[in-house]
């Protein structure tokens, strides 16, 4: 530590010892911990509290001050502020010391020309462990020229004696007449991003995350509270970034994933090197260089719970992406219960913590669990769930597949010894769950759904409905069927893991490309059988002519009656609803319409796909790609030697099996759920009419347990719907981030992933090829949209009401998902390009914009608009 000016100004540097600096105050001293250890600390100076001493004790010593600052007896508010306003103007107008003033002007005469500064307190008592004082004395920023330093300081000296810090100080019962202050001088940053770094959660007190807010420009509007900062959350043990928030996606994060673990990176020094405990840091980075502006201890850091809680909706998002009704919620609790008895039978226990939750009005899985399962899963160590489940947030970090600390895993019960006992039963259970067999599932519950549609069709009173609308629900709790898919799920990985081992990342040669063009795939045929209605129709002119012309679905059926052609095409339109029309977008939520319901879409499409023809056959592309299909098959059997040979066709039709199955056993389970739903209209029918609702959708807004009620309390249940409804609108107007940490609430802020640096987005390859092409970026299905041979697909997610759109498309690429997700499975069956899970690009890709689709390698380029 250097002087100038004698005792009136220090120079914080490198070179002095951090024990003779009791006289310059908490903030300048931490930073001055800050220099020695070379960390980026812009230069400062301090005038020490012996100058504050000086200047201000003399006033202090005058009356009425002298007598005020001595009472002991209870005060007099309203005097207190008179005495304290006449002190702060004394302290602003006092003269200040000549030699004081001589060293700043040397101190800022060694800045570059015109460099700013920043004035800040520096109290005795301020940054202690269990006192900080922030925010309670002033800062000025932006100060030029020695006069404005020194008016800046007298400032800093009077807010000592403002009213907030007077009041803070006899709260905490700190005495006045010992207290000093220092002031630091520090050159300003011209910060392009700017904000504060937390070791520990300031909230939820969890020591295991540094917590980074920023905000455009200078950090000074988000420490005030002027602005809502960008909020991005590093997992300490390795320096992943695992969740960020963007607060205005128009204007872009303030700062980089990878800025933002430069930050963490940073304050983790800090916190090992100076304070030892959880800090508190101000941070601005300027022309990409980074700088720490302030390190304090965090006085206020709740004890962490046992256990924070972390939730993650990266596949619960594509299956429910939007916000869940009361109806459906209901039916989640089933799944819950239904896995943990699947997990009882490989001697896994859950214990009572939740498996699935609703925040935000949106459906997540506990990571907790999950990970507690999987560590202590004999088996669990070698499943890859980034590669099967996608999304941002999970992971591999060591032998905790999740990003999380090793206390936030949670206590489940299971292991060898478990797994042995259950072994008997749980190796005849596996041998009835294997793809082959377990497809009998589907029939099964199609034969169920059958009977409950034929004997609800007569007369029954309400009571009746609802009773039969639960047990139709409660039959989509079919144990075997959810495990076979996870079996099946099982062998694809065996596959990739086979492909990767014998045939490395050869084109063609991968499980993504070897399970193409299956066939018997429900979901992929609904595409298929939706190009052969509109072929139909192209090839009766008169028909054609009808569908292209203006009109909605009613005025178009009515003139197709009277055309040649006409009739038959409506029946063909008729046996397509039959077995197609169960499906949505978001088609598991009861609330959703089913293609059933909204012929509008399904005419803009069949409109959509005549356009295309003559010169395009999407069946006869789809059916060259089976073709390519089954020839990469037989390449990797002549490859491989006889033993290799039975192993690979063993897994291949297993995991074929598997691939069909899920799909169709989903299939099946929404042809359950567009039932119940067309019964819950006709409940909610009947319930509008006696008072409890006000339209029949709002039957949605009930829990199935919640109808009975309804019918005996039709005020209460009318109260209950309006109110649900105004939450519902409040949820659908925020979006939650991917994973939470902890509870989550509509006053958190929108949550935007982040754009990558460069022109090239980064996800998982799920079927591949490689091709160039415009984007359509299509962010929920209308039937406005639409996709045209040879255009990129951008979407959020997919599901089965996407699929018509797949079709004509060159390529897919979509924000969430995994290599068994719905799109993955769909690209893979009609051997479109496709990379999932890449993040944001349907936020912030355009229609239009030029891109390459690697499905190869898992990447999509932006490319110049000249290339093609």
């Amino acid at each position: 530590m250097n002087r100038r000016g004698g005792d009136s100004v220090v120079l914080l540097s490198d070179t002095a010892g951090a024990a003779a600096n009791a006289d310059i105050g908490g903030k300048a001293r931490s930073l001055q911990q800050l220099v020695q250890r070379q960390f980026p600390v812009p230069s400062a100076c301090c005038v020490p509290t012996s100058v504050y001493a000086q200047c201000v004790a003399p006033i202090l010593a005058r009356e009425p001050f002298a007598t005020w600052i001595h009472a002991t007896a209870s005060r007099d508010a309203a005097a207190d502020v008179e005495v304290l306003r006449a002190l702060r103007a004394a302290i602003s107008e006092l003269s200040f010391p000549n030699e004081v003033r001589t060293a700043l002007a040397e101190f800022l005469d060694g800045l570059a020309a015109g460099q700013p500064v920043a004035v800040r307190s520096s109290g005795t008592a301020e940054d202690q462990p269990h006192e900080s004082f922030a925010g309670l004395h002033d800062t000025y920023l932006n100060v030029e020229g020695v006069d404005a330093v020194v008016a800046a300081i007298c400032n800093c000296w009077a807010s000592m004696w403002s009213d907030r810090a007077f009041a803070y100080r006899c709260d905490r019962g700190v005495g006045h007449e010992a207290l000093g202050m220092a002031v630091v001088v520090q050159r300003m940053v011209a910060a392009d991003a700017a904000g504060v770094a937390f070791t520990a959660d300031p909230v939820l007190g969890d020591r295991s995350f540094t917590v980074i807010e920023a905000c455009h420009g200078l950090g000074e509007a988000l420490v005030s509270g002027r602005v809502t900062p960008d909020q991005f959350r590093v997992l300490k043990s390795s320096g992943r970034v695992v969740s960020s928030v963007v607060a205005d996606s128009a204007a872009g994060a303030a700062v980089t994933v990878d800025q933002a673990a430069a930050v963490a990176q940073l304050a983790g020094q800090v916190e090992r090197e100076v304070g030892g405990t959880p800090q508190d840091i101000e941070w601005a980075c300027a022309g990409g260089e980074l700088f720490l502006l302030q390190a304090r201890p965090i006085t206020t850091l709740p004890q962490p719970p046992q256990q924070v809680q972390v939730w993650s909706n990266v596949n619960a998002g594509e299956v429910l992406p939007d916000v869940v009704t009361p109806a459906t919620e209901g039916m989640l609790d089933f799944v819950d219960r239904m896995i943990r008895r699947i997990l009882q039978r490989v001697g896994l226990e859950l214990g009572e913590l939740p498996l699935i939750g609703i925040h935000g009005g949106r459906a997540y899985f506990n990571v907790n669990t999950l990970v507690g399962m999987l560590h202590v899963c004999p088996v669990g160590r070698f499943i890859d769930l980034q590669e099967i489940l996608g999304g941002e947030n999970v992971g591999g970090d060591g032998d905790i597949p999740f990003q999380l600390a090793r206390d936030q895993i949670a206590p489940v019960r299971g292991g060898w010894w478990r797994l042995l006992r259950a072994l008997p039963g749980l190796c005849l259970w596996l041998w009835r769950l294997q793809p082959g067999r377990a497809a009998a599932v589907v029939p099964q519950l199609a034969e169920q759904r059958q009977r409950r549609r034929a004997a609800g069709a007569g007369p029954r009173d309400l009571r009746q409905q609802v009773a039969d609308v639960d047990a139709l629900l409660g039959e989509l709790l079919v144990d075997d069927g959810l495990a076979a898919a996870g079996v099946g799920v099982s062998y694809f990985d065996a596959l990739d893991r086979l492909c990767k081992r014998w045939f490395r990342d050869e084109a063609g040669l991968q499980a993504n490309s070897l399970l193409a063009g299956l066939g018997n795939v429900s979901s992929a045929e609904a595409g298929l059988a939706l190009w052969r209605l509109a072929k139909i129709a192209a090839e009766a002119p008169e028909v054609c002519d009808v569908l292209t012309a203006d009109g909605d679905f009613a005025s178009v059926a009515t003139a197709l009656r009277e055309v040649a052609g006409g009739a038959a095409f409506l029946e063909q339109w008729r046996e397509f609803l039959l077995e197609h029309g169960h499906h949505a977008r978001g088609e598991i939520e009861l609330a959703k319409p089913r293609w059933a319901d909204q012929p509008e879409y399904l005419l803009s499409m069949v409109r959509s796909y005549l356009q295309m023809m003559p010169g395009k056959d999407l069946i006869a592309e789809y059916q060259e790609r089976r073709r390519r299909a089954e020839d990469g098959v037989g390449e990797c059997r002549r490859r491989l030697w006889l033993p290799q040979r039975w192993l690979f066709d063993f897994v291949l039709r297993r995991a074929r099996q598997g691939s069909q199955l899920r799909e169709n056993l989903k299939s099946e389970v929404i042809r359950h759920v567009a039932l119940a739903r067309e019964w819950l209209l006709a409940i909610g029918a009947a319930l509008t009419e006696r008072g409890a609702l006000e339209t029949a959708d709002d039957v949605f807004f009930l829990r199935i347990d919640e109808l009975n009620d309804a019918v005996k309390a039709p005020a209460a249940a009318l109260d209950k719907v309006v109110s649900r409804k105004r939450l519902d609108a409040e949820y659908r107007n925020s979006a939650p981030p991917a994973t939470l940490f902890g509870e989550w609430s509509s006053a958190l802020q929108t949550a935007t992933r982040q754009r990558p640096d460069g022109d090239e987005w980064r996800g998982i390859a799920v079927s591949p090829g490689i091709v160039i092409g415009p984007a359509r970026v299509i962010r929920g299905v209308t039937h406005e949209e639409q996709v045209l041979p040879g255009e990129i697909l951008v979407a959020p997610y997919t599901d089965p009401g996407w699929t018509p759109y797949f079709l004509p498309a060159a390529g897919i690429v979509v924000d969430m998902g995994g290599l068994l997700s719905h799109g993955s499975i769909v690209a893979r069956e009609y051997g479109i390009p496709a990379v999932v899970n890449v993040g944001p690009a349907s936020q912030h890709l355009q229609t239009g914009t030029l891109l390459e689709v690697n499905g190869n390698q898992g990447t999509v380029k932006i490319l110049p608009p000249n290339r093609g």
